[in-house]
């Protein structure tokens, strides 16, 4: 077992586990969510009536940033979602798609789509990483995607409508995705009135390499990540618990 994954999950789970509130005001904060959750309503069919065939074939190449507005022709499942279209080609030619919803800048989708390149590119003569296509080839082949919400209960409103679709998703929220140079990069806060937790951009998306591909194309990597988990968990566990008295 690599010790180094130990000790990054370690820090992870820690960091985690302190910055987590009460139960108590667990409790709240999810009540209050729940009232909120509810007033979010999406314009969509009640049936999934996604042109896969359009999806696959969307061009970004006259774009600025490489950002697109979706096509009307996609399907009002996913135009009455999102708003906002980016994508990174696997090398077997299949798309790893990025949607975007209104309150996400063409920036912030355009960082996403270079953190996700990040996270496919080959590392020579690491142990894991030295050719990566056959993960990024397996993300298209399960239509990987990428849901970039302007918050977090935009996210969880779209769950139910999304999952009825073929794609395999994750998700990122613009409030925890600032782009560099930005007020909330530089500050590390959101600007007055507005919410800002932290940067999770690197992590929700490899989430996403994680989820749709690594763990079936390279399972002693997933093997190694679990155990080390096992590690990390109880200490988890203890601190969560000192924090609750």
């Amino acid at each position: 077992m690599k010790k180094w994954i130990w000790r990054i999950l370690a820090v992870i789970f820690v960091l985690f586990s302190l910055s987590c509130a009460t139960q108590d005001e667990q409790s709240e904060r999810e009540a209050e969510m729940k009232k909120e959750l509810a007033k979010i309503k999406y314009d969509v069919p009640d049936e999934p009536d996604v042109n896969y065939d359009v999806l696959d074939n969307i061009d970004i190449s006259n774009s600025e940033f490489g950002v697109v507005s979706l096509p009307e022709d996609l399907g009002k499942t996913l135009t009455g979602l999102f708003s906002k279209y980016t994508k990174v080609v696997a090398p077997n030619g299949k798309p790893i798609h990025i949607f975007g919803q209104s309150g996400v800048s063409d920036l912030q989708v355009a960082r996403a789509r270079e953190i996700l390149k990040y996270h496919l590119a080959d590392t020579p003569g690491s142990q894991y990483g030295e050719d990566k296509s056959g993960v990024a080839n397996r993300m298209g082949d399960v239509r990987a995607t990428l849901c970039y919400t302007d918050t977090q209960l935009k996210a969880f409103a779209l769950y139910d409508i999304i999952d009825k679709t073929k794609l395999a998703t994750q998700d990122l929220y613009a409030t925890e995705s600032p782009v560099e140079g930005s007020y909330e990069y530089i500050n590390n806060k959101g600007k007055p009135g507005e919410r800002f937790t932290r940067d999770a951009s690197y992590e929700e998306i490899f989430h996403l390499v994680h989820g749709k591909g690594m763990q079936h194309v390279v399972p002693a990597y997933h093997k190694e990540i679990e155990e080390a988990e096992k590690v990390v968990r109880p200490v988890l566990h203890k601190i969560g618990k000192i924090r609750q008295k």
